[in-house]
C-alpha cells in the first residue's frame, strides 16, 4: 500500500465508478454537523476528567486584536498567557507514565537532568473556513464509497465522510481532507547524537491540493475536478550537500 504521508508521493486517487456503492448517510444524520457534533463530525463536549475541553469553534484564521506578519514570520499565538499547570520531569515521570510514549520515558531516563516536559491547559478553539464546513455537510449527503474501498465519488473537497462508518472512510477523511489550495512551507530537522552532535535538516515543501480551490462551487465533484488530490514538490535546502535533492 502506498505512504500517504511521503510528501514524495504524487497521490492520485482511482476514481472507480460502478452501482456497488455505500449508502449515504440520512438528512437527519447530517443535521447533527454543527449542533450536536463539531461541522467536521468530531465530539463537541470535553472528557469527565477535564483535561480535554469542550470544543467551542472560537477561532476562524487570526485570533481576535491580533496581526499576522506574513510568511516567515510566527504566527501570533493566542494562548501566550497560559501558566504552566504542572511540569513532568525525570522525578515524577512514573506518575503519568500512562499518558507518556515509549520515547519520551527514553528521554527522562537519557537526561534526567535537563529533560522536562512543561504542561500546559488544552484548547479546542480552532475551526475551518464555513465553505470547508460546507463542503463537508454537503459530502456527508452525497458522497459514496465505490467498489468496496477502491474509490469514491460525489466528492467536492472538505471531509469526505464527517460521519464515518468504516474504518475505510476514516482513511479517506486522512487523505483528503485538506483546507488549504497552496501553501509553501520551510521545515527544519535536527537530529542530535548519542555523543551530543547534531545535523540539521531543511526542506522547502509546495503543496497545492485541486479539492481545496476556494472559487469552486459547493457540487462541483471530483468527477468534475479529476482525480488528483495533491501536488507535491519537495526539495532539500541543507546541509549544503544535500542542496537541491527532490
Amino acid at each position: 500500500m502506498p505512504n500517504f504521508r511521503n510528501p514524495l508521493f504524487l497521490l492520485i486517487i482511482a476514481i472507480l465508478f460502478s452501482n456497488n456503492s455505500l449508502a449515504k448517510v440520512s438528512e437527519q444524520e447530517a443535521s447533527k454537523l454543527g449542533s450536536k457534533l463539531t461541522p467536521l463530525g468530531a465530539t463537541i463536549e470535553g472528557n469527565g476528567e477535564g483535561t480535554i475541553p469542550a470544543w467551542t469553534g472560537s477561532l476562524l484564521g487570526t485570533p481576535k486584536g491580533m496581526k499576522y506578519a506574513g510568511s516567515g514570520h510566527a504566527y501570533p499565538d493566542p494562548y501566550s498567557d497560559d501558566e504552566v499547570l504542572f511540569t513532568i520531569t525525570a522525578e515524577n515521570y512514573q506518575k503519568h507514565a500512562d499518558k507518556l510514549s515509549k520515547g519520551q520515558k527514553a528521554l527522562f531516563e537519557h537526561y534526567p537532568a535537563s529533560f522536562q516536559m512543561p504542561i500546559y491547559p488544552s484548547h479546542r478553539d480552532g475551526r475551518y473556513s464555513e465553505q470547508i464546513e460546507k463542503r463537508t455537510h454537503w459530502n456527508a449527503l452525497n458522497t459514496e464509497l465505490v467498489n468496496g474501498i477502491d474509490g469514491l465519488q460525489q466528492f467536492t473537497g472538505g471531509t469526505p465522510f464527517p460521519l464515518p462508518d468504516s474504518g475505510s472512510e476514516v482513511l479517506w477523511n486522512a487523505r483528503l481532507s485538506n483546507p488549504t489550495p497552496i501553501s509553501d512551507s520551510l521545515f527544519d530537522e535536527i537530529a542530535t547524537h548519542a555523543n551530543g552532535s547534531s545535523e540539521l535538516r531543511r526542506i522547502s515543501t509546495v503543496f497545492e491540493a485541486p479539492y481545496a480551490y476556494t472559487e469552486r462551487a459547493i457540487g462541483v465533484t471530483i468527477e468534475d475536478i479529476g482525480p488528483i488530490a495533491a501536488l507535491i514538490m519537495v526539495q532539500v535546502m541543507a546541509p549544503a550537500r544535500e542542496k537541491g535533492k527532490l
